[in-house]
Protein backbone atom coordinates (compact mmCIF):
# COMPACT_ATOMS: atom_id res chain seq x y z
CA UNK A 1 0.00 0.00 0.00
CA UNK A 2 1.43 3.28 -0.96
CA UNK A 3 2.80 5.09 2.13
CA UNK A 4 2.66 2.20 4.39
CA UNK A 5 5.07 -0.74 2.53
CA UNK A 6 4.96 -3.11 5.34
CA UNK A 7 1.27 -4.06 4.61
CA UNK A 8 0.00 -6.03 1.84
CA UNK A 9 -2.98 -4.49 -1.31
CA UNK A 10 -5.93 -6.93 -1.68
CA UNK A 11 -4.48 -8.11 -4.96
CA UNK A 12 -1.15 -8.59 -3.03
CA UNK A 13 -2.54 -10.23 -0.56
CA UNK A 14 -4.67 -12.97 -3.08
CA UNK A 15 -1.12 -13.18 -4.60
CA UNK A 16 0.38 -14.18 -1.72
CA UNK A 17 -1.98 -17.00 -0.59
CA UNK A 18 -1.49 -18.32 -4.13
CA UNK A 19 2.39 -18.07 -3.24
CA UNK A 20 1.72 -19.54 -0.31
CA UNK A 21 -0.25 -22.69 -1.61
CA UNK A 22 2.47 -23.29 -4.43
CA UNK A 23 5.02 -23.45 -1.63
CA UNK A 24 3.44 -25.86 0.70
CA UNK A 25 4.12 -28.53 -2.20
CA UNK A 26 7.73 -28.41 -0.95
CA UNK A 27 7.25 -28.87 2.81
CA UNK A 28 6.67 -32.59 3.32
CA UNK A 29 2.87 -33.02 5.16
CA UNK A 30 2.10 -29.76 5.32
CA UNK A 31 -1.62 -28.81 3.26
CA UNK A 32 -2.63 -25.16 2.29
CA UNK A 33 -5.85 -24.93 0.16
CA UNK A 34 -7.55 -21.58 -0.74
CA UNK A 35 -11.22 -22.24 -1.45
CA UNK A 36 -13.98 -19.45 -2.92
CA UNK A 37 -15.91 -18.73 -0.56
CA UNK A 38 -18.42 -16.70 -2.35
CA UNK A 39 -18.33 -12.89 -3.70
CA UNK A 40 -18.23 -9.78 -2.86
CA UNK A 41 -20.88 -7.26 -3.27
CA UNK A 42 -19.23 -5.91 -6.59
CA UNK A 43 -18.43 -9.04 -8.27
CA UNK A 44 -22.46 -10.30 -7.45
CA UNK A 45 -23.66 -7.49 -9.23
CA UNK A 46 -21.35 -7.80 -11.94
CA UNK A 47 -18.84 -11.09 -12.42
CA UNK A 48 -16.78 -8.54 -13.86
CA UNK A 49 -15.71 -6.38 -10.93
CA UNK A 50 -15.29 -7.16 -7.46
CA UNK A 51 -13.36 -10.08 -6.12
CA UNK A 52 -14.10 -13.50 -4.84
CA UNK A 53 -14.02 -13.75 -1.06
CA UNK A 54 -11.11 -16.70 -0.85
CA UNK A 55 -10.47 -18.86 2.82
CA UNK A 56 -7.12 -20.13 3.59
CA UNK A 57 -6.44 -23.73 5.34
CA UNK A 58 -4.12 -24.32 6.63
CA UNK A 59 -2.99 -27.78 8.65
CA UNK A 60 -0.59 -30.60 8.99
CA UNK A 61 -0.70 -34.52 7.52
CA UNK A 62 1.65 -35.73 9.54
CA UNK A 63 -0.02 -37.88 12.29
CA UNK A 64 -1.89 -40.55 10.82
CA UNK A 65 -3.24 -41.45 13.57
CA UNK A 66 -5.39 -38.14 14.35
CA UNK A 67 -9.27 -38.14 14.29
CA UNK A 68 -11.42 -35.09 13.87
CA UNK A 69 -9.12 -31.92 13.80
CA UNK A 70 -10.07 -29.36 16.06
CA UNK A 71 -10.99 -25.21 13.77
CA UNK A 72 -9.48 -22.12 14.54
CA UNK A 73 -11.27 -19.68 12.58
CA UNK A 74 -9.59 -16.00 12.00
CA UNK A 75 -11.41 -13.05 9.56
CA UNK A 76 -9.42 -9.85 9.35
CA UNK A 77 -10.63 -6.94 7.24
CA UNK A 78 -14.17 -6.60 7.94
CA UNK A 79 -13.50 -3.13 8.50
CA UNK A 80 -11.72 -1.64 5.49
CA UNK A 81 -9.81 1.06 6.90
CA UNK A 82 -8.11 -1.09 9.45
CA UNK A 83 -5.06 -2.11 7.75
CA UNK A 84 -3.32 -3.88 10.61
CA UNK A 85 -5.39 -7.05 10.87
CA UNK A 86 -4.69 -8.24 7.55
CA UNK A 87 -0.78 -8.35 7.33
CA UNK A 88 -1.09 -9.72 11.01
CA UNK A 89 -2.96 -12.50 9.72
CA UNK A 90 -0.79 -13.31 7.06
CA UNK A 91 2.38 -12.39 8.91
CA UNK A 92 1.12 -15.42 11.21
CA UNK A 93 0.30 -17.89 8.74
CA UNK A 94 3.75 -17.67 7.40
CA UNK A 95 5.84 -17.05 9.69
CA UNK A 96 4.89 -18.78 13.00
CA UNK A 97 3.02 -21.54 11.09
CA UNK A 98 3.83 -22.42 7.48
CA UNK A 99 7.79 -21.50 8.06
CA UNK A 100 8.04 -23.09 11.06
CA UNK A 101 6.16 -26.35 10.16
CA UNK A 102 8.50 -29.52 10.22
CA UNK A 103 10.68 -27.46 12.66
CA UNK A 104 9.04 -26.13 15.66
CA UNK A 105 7.60 -29.65 17.24
CA UNK A 106 5.06 -27.32 19.17
CA UNK A 107 3.74 -25.90 15.80
CA UNK A 108 4.06 -29.31 13.68
CA UNK A 109 2.40 -31.19 16.42
CA UNK A 110 -0.61 -28.42 16.71
CA UNK A 111 -1.13 -28.11 12.80
CA UNK A 112 -1.11 -31.92 12.65
CA UNK A 113 -4.25 -31.79 14.58
CA UNK A 114 -5.62 -28.20 14.35
CA UNK A 115 -6.85 -27.01 11.00
CA UNK A 116 -6.38 -22.97 10.49
CA UNK A 117 -9.01 -21.56 8.91
CA UNK A 118 -8.17 -17.63 7.65
CA UNK A 119 -10.28 -15.14 5.29
CA UNK A 120 -8.20 -11.99 5.22
CA UNK A 121 -9.94 -9.99 3.26
CA UNK A 122 -13.09 -10.26 4.15
CA UNK A 123 -14.44 -6.82 2.96
CA UNK A 124 -12.04 -6.71 -0.07
CA UNK A 125 -13.86 -4.32 -2.02
CA UNK A 126 -13.90 -1.62 0.89
CA UNK A 127 -10.33 -2.38 1.64
CA UNK A 128 -9.53 -1.52 -1.81
CA UNK A 129 -11.01 1.54 -1.63
CA UNK A 130 -9.25 2.26 1.68
CA UNK A 131 -6.35 1.61 0.24
CA UNK A 132 -6.62 3.81 -3.37
CA UNK A 133 -8.83 6.77 -1.43
CA UNK A 134 -7.86 6.74 2.45
CA UNK A 135 -9.13 9.92 2.97
CA UNK A 136 -12.34 8.28 2.70
CA UNK A 137 -11.58 6.51 6.16
CA UNK A 138 -14.13 3.99 4.62
CA UNK A 139 -15.53 1.51 7.11
CA UNK A 140 -18.15 -0.64 5.59
CA UNK A 141 -18.88 -2.25 2.28
CA UNK A 142 -19.55 -0.97 -1.39
CA UNK A 143 -23.21 -1.70 -1.15
CA UNK A 144 -25.01 1.77 -2.44
CA UNK A 145 -28.32 0.07 -3.52
CA UNK A 146 -31.70 1.61 -2.20
CA UNK A 147 -29.83 5.21 -0.99
CA UNK A 148 -32.57 7.27 -0.55
CA UNK A 149 -31.00 10.10 1.35
CA UNK A 150 -27.40 11.78 0.60
CA UNK A 151 -24.30 9.89 2.35
CA UNK A 152 -20.35 11.22 1.99
CA UNK A 153 -18.36 8.46 -0.06
CA UNK A 154 -16.99 7.38 3.73
CA UNK A 155 -20.32 6.49 4.97
CA UNK A 156 -21.81 4.37 2.10
CA UNK A 157 -22.50 0.79 2.22
CA UNK A 158 -23.66 -1.53 5.29
CA UNK A 159 -21.65 -2.03 8.17
CA UNK A 160 -20.66 -5.81 7.82
CA UNK A 161 -20.07 -6.04 11.41
CA UNK A 162 -23.30 -5.65 12.39
CA UNK A 163 -25.05 -7.14 9.55
CA UNK A 164 -24.74 -11.18 11.06
CA UNK A 165 -27.73 -12.98 11.75
CA UNK A 166 -27.66 -12.74 15.61
CA UNK A 167 -29.38 -10.40 17.51
CA UNK A 168 -29.79 -8.03 14.66
CA UNK A 169 -32.43 -5.94 15.99
CA UNK A 170 -31.15 -6.25 19.50
CA UNK A 171 -31.53 -2.46 20.69
CA UNK A 172 -28.72 0.07 20.81
CA UNK A 173 -26.06 -1.50 19.31
CA UNK A 174 -26.57 -0.78 15.29
CA UNK A 175 -28.42 1.81 13.05
CA UNK A 176 -31.02 1.56 10.36
CA UNK A 177 -29.86 5.14 9.23
CA UNK A 178 -28.25 4.39 6.07
CA UNK A 179 -25.21 7.05 5.97
CA UNK A 180 -24.23 5.81 9.29
CA UNK A 181 -21.17 3.80 10.36
CA UNK A 182 -22.79 1.09 12.13
CA UNK A 183 -25.49 0.80 9.45
CA UNK A 184 -26.85 -2.25 9.89
CA UNK A 185 -28.53 -3.56 6.25
CA UNK A 186 -31.73 -4.24 5.40
CA UNK A 187 -32.21 -7.57 6.98
CA UNK A 188 -29.74 -9.90 8.75
CA UNK A 189 -27.08 -11.46 6.70
CA UNK A 190 -28.20 -9.18 3.71
CA UNK A 191 -24.38 -8.62 2.02
CA UNK A 192 -22.59 -11.35 -0.33
CA UNK A 193 -19.65 -10.70 1.66
CA UNK A 194 -21.70 -11.95 5.49
CA UNK A 195 -23.35 -15.24 3.95
CA UNK A 196 -20.18 -16.25 2.41
CA UNK A 197 -18.73 -16.15 5.97
CA UNK A 198 -21.70 -17.57 7.76
CA UNK A 199 -22.19 -20.31 5.06
CA UNK A 200 -18.39 -21.35 5.55
CA UNK A 201 -18.50 -21.61 8.87
CA UNK A 202 -21.81 -23.57 9.37
CA UNK A 203 -19.10 -26.02 7.06
CA UNK A 204 -16.39 -26.11 9.03
CA UNK A 205 -17.55 -26.22 13.19
CA UNK A 206 -19.22 -28.68 14.58
CA UNK A 207 -22.95 -29.20 13.75
CA UNK A 208 -23.42 -31.64 17.05
CA UNK A 209 -23.11 -28.73 19.06
CA UNK A 210 -25.27 -26.22 17.94
CA UNK A 211 -28.75 -25.09 20.00
CA UNK A 212 -31.80 -25.81 18.36
CA UNK A 213 -32.84 -22.15 19.16
CA UNK A 214 -29.92 -20.28 19.82
CA UNK A 215 -31.74 -16.78 19.42
CA UNK A 216 -34.42 -17.64 22.45
CA UNK A 217 -31.76 -20.54 24.26
CA UNK A 218 -29.41 -17.70 25.14
CA UNK A 219 -28.78 -18.49 29.16
CA UNK A 220 -27.74 -22.05 28.30
CA UNK A 221 -24.22 -23.10 28.42
CA UNK A 222 -22.69 -25.36 26.14
CA UNK A 223 -20.55 -27.93 26.95
CA UNK A 224 -17.07 -27.29 28.10
CA UNK A 225 -15.71 -29.69 25.43
CA UNK A 226 -17.20 -27.65 22.80
CA UNK A 227 -14.68 -27.22 19.92
CA UNK A 228 -13.75 -24.30 18.24
CA UNK A 229 -12.45 -20.78 18.01
CA UNK A 230 -13.61 -18.08 16.12
CA UNK A 231 -11.40 -14.96 15.92
CA UNK A 232 -12.51 -11.38 14.36
CA UNK A 233 -9.49 -8.92 14.36
CA UNK A 234 -10.15 -5.52 14.36
CA UNK A 235 -7.88 -1.89 14.92
CA UNK A 236 -7.52 -0.41 17.26
CA UNK A 237 -7.87 0.39 20.61
CA UNK A 238 -5.73 -2.61 21.97
CA UNK A 239 -8.43 -4.67 23.85
CA UNK A 240 -10.31 -7.90 23.88
CA UNK A 241 -14.06 -8.16 23.15
CA UNK A 242 -15.96 -11.12 23.76
CA UNK A 243 -19.48 -12.39 23.98
CA UNK A 244 -21.73 -10.66 24.69
CA UNK A 245 -22.01 -7.81 23.16
CA UNK A 246 -24.98 -6.89 22.26
CA UNK A 247 -26.03 -6.55 26.36
CA UNK A 248 -23.64 -6.31 29.01
CA UNK A 249 -24.31 -9.58 30.10
CA UNK A 250 -22.29 -12.72 30.82
CA UNK A 251 -22.66 -15.75 28.71
CA UNK A 252 -23.20 -19.21 29.85
CA UNK A 253 -19.58 -20.00 29.04
CA UNK A 254 -17.95 -16.46 30.76
CA UNK A 255 -15.89 -18.50 33.17
CA UNK A 256 -14.09 -20.50 30.06
CA UNK A 257 -14.08 -17.15 27.72
CA UNK A 258 -12.91 -15.48 30.41
CA UNK A 259 -10.17 -17.45 31.26
CA UNK A 260 -9.03 -17.89 27.40
CA UNK A 261 -9.04 -14.17 27.27
CA UNK A 262 -6.69 -13.60 30.55
CA UNK A 263 -4.05 -16.03 28.91
CA UNK A 264 -4.40 -13.55 25.44
CA UNK A 265 -3.43 -10.85 28.14
CA UNK A 266 -0.63 -12.73 29.13
CA UNK A 267 1.05 -11.87 26.09
CA UNK A 268 -0.21 -8.79 24.40
CA UNK A 269 -0.78 -7.11 27.20
CA UNK A 270 -4.77 -5.54 26.08
CA UNK A 271 -7.45 -4.68 27.89
CA UNK A 272 -10.13 -6.72 28.65
CA UNK A 273 -13.88 -5.52 27.23
CA UNK A 274 -16.24 -8.11 27.99
CA UNK A 275 -19.51 -7.84 30.04
CA UNK A 276 -19.54 -6.59 33.49
CA UNK A 277 -15.47 -6.33 32.70
CA UNK A 278 -14.34 -3.25 30.82
CA UNK A 279 -17.96 -3.18 28.59
CA UNK A 280 -18.10 -0.55 25.91
CA UNK A 281 -21.47 -0.32 24.51
CA UNK A 282 -23.54 -2.86 22.59
CA UNK A 283 -22.82 -4.32 18.95
CA UNK A 284 -26.21 -6.21 17.77
CA UNK A 285 -25.14 -8.60 14.69
CA UNK A 286 -21.81 -8.31 15.50
CA UNK A 287 -19.53 -11.22 14.21
CA UNK A 288 -18.42 -12.77 17.69
CA UNK A 289 -21.76 -12.91 19.10
CA UNK A 290 -22.89 -14.61 15.96
CA UNK A 291 -20.18 -17.43 16.47
CA UNK A 292 -20.58 -18.44 20.19
CA UNK A 293 -24.67 -17.77 19.77
CA UNK A 294 -24.80 -19.75 16.63
CA UNK A 295 -21.85 -21.86 16.55
CA UNK A 296 -20.95 -22.64 19.91
CA UNK A 297 -17.59 -21.17 19.30
CA UNK A 298 -15.61 -19.32 21.84
CA UNK A 299 -16.28 -16.26 19.48
CA UNK A 300 -13.15 -13.27 20.25
CA UNK A 301 -12.61 -9.66 18.85
CA UNK A 302 -9.12 -8.65 19.26
CA UNK A 303 -8.88 -4.70 18.48
CA UNK A 304 -4.80 -4.13 17.70
CA UNK A 305 -2.69 -1.05 17.64
CA UNK A 306 -3.85 2.57 18.30
CA UNK A 307 -4.56 3.51 14.44
CA UNK A 308 -6.45 2.45 11.48
CA UNK A 309 -3.81 3.03 9.67
CA UNK A 310 -0.88 2.04 11.99
CA UNK A 311 2.42 2.97 10.79
CA UNK A 312 4.81 0.11 10.23
CA UNK A 313 7.04 0.73 12.83
CA UNK A 314 4.68 0.46 15.67
CA UNK A 315 3.21 -2.94 13.76
CA UNK A 316 6.56 -5.19 13.47
CA UNK A 317 7.86 -4.00 16.68
CA UNK A 318 5.13 -4.11 18.92
CA UNK A 319 1.98 -5.71 17.33
CA UNK A 320 3.84 -8.75 15.67
CA UNK A 321 5.82 -9.99 18.68
CA UNK A 322 2.61 -8.95 21.13
CA UNK A 323 -0.10 -11.05 18.96
CA UNK A 324 1.30 -14.44 17.39
CA UNK A 325 1.81 -15.95 20.74
CA UNK A 326 -1.63 -15.19 21.76
CA UNK A 327 -2.76 -16.54 18.24
CA UNK A 328 -0.91 -19.79 19.03
CA UNK A 329 -2.22 -20.32 21.97
CA UNK A 330 -5.59 -19.70 20.78
CA UNK A 331 -4.79 -22.75 18.18
CA UNK A 332 -3.74 -24.94 20.95
CA UNK A 333 -6.35 -24.54 22.99
CA UNK A 334 -9.26 -24.81 19.80
CA UNK A 335 -9.83 -28.43 20.60
CA UNK A 336 -11.71 -27.32 23.83
CA UNK A 337 -11.43 -23.86 24.24
CA UNK A 338 -13.82 -23.66 27.69
CA UNK A 339 -11.74 -26.26 29.46
CA UNK A 340 -8.00 -26.54 28.05
CA UNK A 341 -7.51 -22.64 29.01
CA UNK A 342 -8.25 -23.85 32.89
CA UNK A 343 -5.65 -26.32 32.78
CA UNK A 344 -2.32 -25.75 33.52
CA UNK A 345 0.48 -24.69 31.05
CA UNK A 346 3.68 -26.54 30.98
CA UNK A 347 6.22 -24.83 30.09
CA UNK A 348 9.73 -26.99 28.43
CA UNK A 349 12.86 -25.06 29.94
CA UNK A 350 15.09 -28.05 29.14
CA UNK A 351 15.76 -31.53 27.49
CA UNK A 352 19.39 -33.26 27.08
CA UNK A 353 20.01 -36.43 25.83
CA UNK A 354 22.42 -38.38 27.42
CA UNK A 355 23.14 -42.00 25.79
CA UNK A 356 19.98 -44.05 26.77
CA UNK A 357 18.51 -41.50 28.66
CA UNK A 358 16.68 -38.40 28.04
CA UNK A 359 16.26 -35.75 30.51
CA UNK A 360 13.31 -32.84 30.63
CA UNK A 361 13.14 -30.08 32.90
CA UNK A 362 9.79 -28.27 32.96
CA UNK A 363 7.26 -25.98 34.75
CA UNK A 364 3.71 -26.55 35.12
CA UNK A 365 1.47 -23.80 36.82
CA UNK A 366 -2.39 -22.92 37.04
CA UNK A 367 -1.11 -18.88 36.26
CA UNK A 368 1.91 -19.59 34.25
CA UNK A 369 0.09 -17.19 31.98
CA UNK A 370 -2.71 -15.75 33.60
CA UNK A 371 -2.54 -11.67 33.14
CA UNK A 372 -4.67 -11.34 36.51
CA UNK A 373 -5.78 -13.57 39.39
CA UNK A 374 -8.69 -15.21 37.99
CA UNK A 375 -10.23 -18.01 40.26
CA UNK A 376 -9.83 -21.00 37.34
CA UNK A 377 -5.63 -20.02 37.54
CA UNK A 378 -5.13 -20.27 41.55
CA UNK A 379 -4.93 -24.52 41.82
CA UNK A 380 -2.44 -26.23 42.22
CA UNK A 381 -1.07 -29.25 39.98
CA UNK A 382 -2.35 -32.54 40.57
CA UNK A 383 -0.15 -34.32 38.24
CA UNK A 384 1.93 -33.73 35.08
CA UNK A 385 2.23 -36.49 32.26
CA UNK A 386 4.29 -37.63 29.39
CA UNK A 387 4.24 -39.23 26.02
CA UNK A 388 6.85 -40.31 23.78
CA UNK A 389 6.12 -40.23 20.06
CA UNK A 390 2.46 -40.37 20.55
CA UNK A 391 0.21 -37.06 21.17
CA UNK A 392 -2.18 -36.71 23.85
CA UNK A 393 -5.23 -36.53 20.95
CA UNK A 394 -4.01 -39.41 19.20
CA UNK A 395 -5.51 -43.02 19.18
CA UNK A 396 -4.28 -46.17 17.90
CA UNK A 397 -6.11 -49.13 17.05
CA UNK A 398 -9.30 -47.23 18.76
CA UNK A 399 -7.54 -46.28 21.85
CA UNK A 400 -5.46 -43.38 23.23
CA UNK A 401 -2.75 -43.82 25.58
CA UNK A 402 -2.45 -42.90 29.38
CA UNK A 403 1.16 -41.01 29.28
CA UNK A 404 3.62 -41.80 32.43
CA UNK A 405 3.16 -39.54 35.48
CA UNK A 406 5.55 -38.03 37.00
CA UNK A 407 6.45 -35.43 39.92
CA UNK A 408 8.99 -32.64 40.37
CA UNK A 409 10.42 -30.20 37.41
CA UNK A 410 12.36 -32.67 35.16
CA UNK A 411 12.00 -36.48 34.47
CA UNK A 412 14.19 -39.01 33.16
CA UNK A 413 13.35 -41.00 30.45
CA UNK A 414 14.87 -44.36 29.50
CA UNK A 415 14.88 -44.31 25.42
CA UNK A 416 17.46 -47.43 25.01
CA UNK A 417 14.12 -49.12 22.82
CA UNK A 418 14.37 -46.09 20.22
CA UNK A 419 15.84 -45.71 16.96
CA UNK A 420 18.43 -42.98 16.33
CA UNK A 421 16.96 -40.22 15.32
CA UNK A 422 14.26 -37.47 16.11
CA UNK A 423 11.53 -38.32 18.32
CA UNK A 424 8.73 -35.79 20.32
CA UNK A 425 7.80 -35.57 23.86
CA UNK A 426 4.21 -34.14 24.76
CA UNK A 427 3.75 -33.10 28.16
CA UNK A 428 0.27 -32.04 29.53
CA UNK A 429 -0.80 -31.15 32.96
CA UNK A 430 -3.75 -31.57 35.09
CA UNK A 431 -5.01 -29.39 38.19
CA UNK A 432 -6.71 -30.00 41.27
CA UNK A 433 -10.21 -29.40 39.88
CA UNK A 434 -9.42 -31.55 37.27
CA UNK A 435 -9.00 -29.69 34.44
CA UNK A 436 -6.23 -30.80 31.91
CA UNK A 437 -4.68 -27.89 30.08
CA UNK A 438 -2.69 -27.55 26.90
CA UNK A 439 -0.21 -29.90 24.95
CA UNK A 440 2.95 -28.73 25.04
CA UNK A 441 5.66 -29.80 23.19
CA UNK A 442 9.40 -30.80 22.54
CA UNK A 443 11.73 -33.02 20.34
CA UNK A 444 15.05 -35.05 21.51
CA UNK A 445 17.68 -36.63 18.99
CA UNK A 446 18.75 -39.58 19.94
CA UNK A 447 22.25 -40.23 18.62
CA UNK A 448 24.14 -43.32 17.51
CA UNK A 449 26.12 -44.87 20.71
CA UNK A 450 29.47 -43.68 21.65
CA UNK A 451 28.48 -40.04 20.66
CA UNK A 452 28.70 -36.80 23.28
CA UNK A 453 25.51 -35.65 25.03
CA UNK A 454 22.86 -33.63 23.36
CA UNK A 455 20.88 -30.21 24.33
CA UNK A 456 17.76 -30.09 21.99
CA UNK A 457 16.01 -26.45 21.76
CA UNK A 458 13.48 -26.00 24.18
CA UNK A 459 9.28 -24.67 23.15
CA UNK A 460 9.12 -22.30 25.82
CA UNK A 461 6.83 -19.77 24.32
CA UNK A 462 8.37 -16.98 22.15
CA UNK A 463 7.24 -13.40 21.89
CA UNK A 464 7.89 -12.94 18.12
CA UNK A 465 8.10 -14.45 14.60
CA UNK A 466 11.35 -15.58 13.11
CA UNK A 467 12.52 -16.87 9.87
CA UNK A 468 15.19 -18.53 11.50
CA UNK A 469 15.63 -22.06 10.68
CA UNK A 470 15.39 -23.15 14.54
CA UNK A 471 14.13 -21.21 17.40
CA UNK A 472 16.43 -21.96 19.80
CA UNK A 473 15.96 -22.23 23.89
CA UNK A 474 14.31 -19.58 25.61
CA UNK A 475 14.79 -18.44 29.38
CA UNK A 476 11.63 -19.65 30.59
CA UNK A 477 10.63 -18.40 34.24
CA UNK A 478 11.05 -21.70 36.72
CA UNK A 479 8.72 -21.58 39.61
CA UNK A 480 6.31 -23.95 41.30
CA UNK A 481 2.30 -23.72 41.52
CA UNK A 482 0.79 -21.46 42.57
CA UNK A 483 3.46 -18.76 40.98
CA UNK A 484 3.43 -15.39 40.09
CA UNK A 485 2.76 -15.00 36.20
CA UNK A 486 6.00 -15.10 34.67
CA UNK A 487 7.49 -12.32 32.19
CA UNK A 488 6.54 -13.12 28.83
CA UNK A 489 9.89 -13.83 27.32
CA UNK A 490 12.16 -12.09 25.54
CA UNK A 491 11.74 -8.83 24.10
CA UNK A 492 13.55 -5.65 23.56
CA UNK A 493 10.09 -3.25 23.21
CA UNK A 494 9.84 -0.49 25.99
CA UNK A 495 7.50 -1.04 28.44
CA UNK A 496 4.08 0.42 27.91
CA UNK A 497 1.83 2.18 30.20
CA UNK A 498 -1.59 0.65 31.07
CA UNK A 499 -3.99 -0.34 28.77
CA UNK A 500 -6.62 -1.16 31.09
CA UNK A 501 -8.88 1.69 30.11
CA UNK A 502 -9.85 1.07 26.60
CA UNK A 503 -10.51 4.74 25.77
CA UNK A 504 -9.81 4.60 22.07
CA UNK A 505 -11.95 4.53 19.17
CA UNK A 506 -12.60 0.35 19.39
CA UNK A 507 -13.73 -1.08 15.79
CA UNK A 508 -16.86 -1.78 16.75
CA UNK A 509 -17.98 1.65 16.13
CA UNK A 510 -19.36 3.39 19.09
CA UNK A 511 -22.07 5.59 18.20
CA UNK A 512 -21.44 7.26 21.46
CA UNK A 513 -18.56 7.24 23.57
CA UNK A 514 -18.28 4.93 26.96
CA UNK A 515 -20.60 5.84 29.58
CA UNK A 516 -18.06 4.92 32.34
CA UNK A 517 -15.63 7.79 33.34
CA UNK A 518 -11.93 6.68 32.05
CA UNK A 519 -10.11 4.62 34.33
CA UNK A 520 -7.01 6.10 32.54
CA UNK A 521 -6.16 8.45 29.97
CA UNK A 522 -4.44 7.74 27.13
CA UNK A 523 -0.33 7.87 27.93
CA UNK A 524 0.58 7.25 24.21
CA UNK A 525 -0.07 10.56 22.93
CA UNK A 526 -2.62 12.05 20.65
CA UNK A 527 -4.37 10.05 17.85
CA UNK A 528 -3.48 12.25 14.92
CA UNK A 529 -0.46 14.51 14.42
CA UNK A 530 0.46 17.74 15.10
CA UNK A 531 -0.18 20.95 13.16
CA UNK A 532 2.27 21.91 10.70
CA UNK A 533 3.31 24.25 8.25
CA UNK A 534 3.06 21.81 5.14
CA UNK A 535 0.53 23.09 2.47
CA UNK A 536 -2.77 20.64 2.67
CA UNK A 537 -2.47 19.00 -1.04
CA UNK A 538 -6.51 17.95 -1.15
CA UNK A 539 -6.04 15.90 -3.92
CA UNK A 540 -3.01 13.68 -2.59
CA UNK A 541 -5.46 11.17 -1.33
CA UNK A 542 -1.84 9.16 -0.74
CA UNK A 543 -0.54 11.65 2.26
CA UNK A 544 -0.80 10.59 5.57
CA UNK A 545 -1.06 14.12 7.24
CA UNK A 546 -4.78 14.29 7.28
CA UNK A 547 -6.07 10.07 7.35
CA UNK A 548 -5.17 10.45 10.64
CA UNK A 549 -6.22 13.47 12.08
CA UNK A 550 -9.26 12.55 10.65
CA UNK A 551 -9.23 9.16 12.23
CA UNK A 552 -12.41 9.37 14.29
CA UNK A 553 -14.33 12.01 13.26
CA UNK A 554 -17.14 9.96 11.95
CA UNK A 555 -17.84 8.00 14.76
CA UNK A 556 -19.02 11.62 16.33
CA UNK A 557 -17.26 13.45 19.06
CA UNK A 558 -14.92 10.09 20.50
CA UNK A 559 -12.26 11.64 18.64
CA UNK A 560 -12.63 15.00 19.88
CA UNK A 561 -12.80 13.75 23.51
CA UNK A 562 -9.31 11.70 23.42
CA UNK A 563 -7.46 14.17 21.56
CA UNK A 564 -8.62 17.45 23.10
CA UNK A 565 -9.92 16.82 26.61
CA UNK A 566 -7.80 14.03 27.54
CA UNK A 567 -4.67 15.46 25.60
CA UNK A 568 -5.50 18.72 25.39
CA UNK A 569 -4.46 19.16 21.63
CA UNK A 570 -6.66 21.87 21.06
CA UNK A 571 -5.00 22.85 17.75
CA UNK A 572 -6.50 19.61 16.52
CA UNK A 573 -9.84 22.09 15.93
CA UNK A 574 -7.91 24.56 14.27
CA UNK A 575 -6.46 21.81 12.11
CA UNK A 576 -9.94 20.36 11.48
CA UNK A 577 -11.26 23.17 10.00
CA UNK A 578 -8.41 24.51 8.17
CA UNK A 579 -8.84 20.85 6.63
CA UNK A 580 -12.90 21.58 6.11
CA UNK A 581 -12.54 25.04 4.81
CA UNK A 582 -9.93 24.04 1.87
CA UNK A 583 -11.07 20.50 1.42
CA UNK A 584 -14.51 20.24 1.80
CA UNK A 585 -15.50 20.63 -2.11
CA UNK A 586 -12.52 19.03 -2.89
CA UNK A 587 -13.53 15.65 -1.60
CA UNK A 588 -17.06 15.69 -0.18
CA UNK A 589 -20.38 14.96 -2.81
CA UNK A 590 -23.13 14.33 -2.44
CA UNK A 591 -24.63 10.96 -3.74
CA UNK A 592 -28.74 11.44 -4.61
Amino acid sequence: IRGYPCYKSVRGTFDWMQDMSERAASIPNLSIEIKDIGDSYLKSVDSNDGYDMLAMIITGNGAPSVGTKSVFFAMTGIHAREYTPTELASRWAEEDLINQYGIDTDITAMLDRTEIHLVIQSNPDGRNLAETQKWQLRRKNANTEGKRVPCFFSTRGVDLNRNFPFRWEAPGGSSTNQCAQTYRGVKPASEPETQAIVNYCKDIFPAGQRKADPTSDQETAYREDAMGVFFDIHSYGEIIIWPWGHQNKETGNDSGLKTLVNKFVHFNRYGFAGPNNGFLYPASGATDDWAYGTLGAAGMTFELGNSFYQDCNYFENRIIPDNFPALNYAAKSSKAPYSIPKGPDVIITKIAVNGNSVTVESVASDNAFAATSLPTSQQSVSNIRYFVDFHPYDRQDGAGQSGTVFTGRSVTIDISDLVAGRHSVYFQATDDDGYVGPVTAGFFVKQETDTPPVTAPTNAPTRGPTNAPTRGSTNAPISTPPVTAPTRGPTNAPTRGSTNAPIREPTRGPTNPPTRDPINPPTRGPIGRPTTSTPIECSDSSSDLFPFDLVGIDQEYFWLLINVVFNGKFNFICELLEFATTCLNTYYKFEF
